[in-house]
């Protein structure tokens, strides 16, 4: 039996004028994001989906200005 693919998150953001809080543009998934699917939808804030996928087993990879990477354990 073949290994389950990994589950992978790509969350392109932008800045909230006049606010230090941040909002998805685009994002990207590849195999699951559940249980947080429905906080994934672009103009949301970011800390939501962020909170959430951490919370079920995903960790941050990769983090630049505008992306971030996250990768199920």
């Amino acid at each position: 039996m073949a290994p389950r693919p990994k589950d992978i998150v790509v969350i392109v953001f932008e800045s909230i004028p006049r606010s230090r809080r941040f909002r998805i543009a685009d994002f990207s998934i590849i195999g699951s994001a559940g249980p947080c699917r429905e906080f994934l939808r672009k103009g949301e804030d970011i800390v939501h989906v962020e909170s959430c996928l951490l919370r079920n087993g995903f960790r941050v990879v990769f983090e630049s200005s505008n992306v971030l990477l996250f990768v199920r354990r």
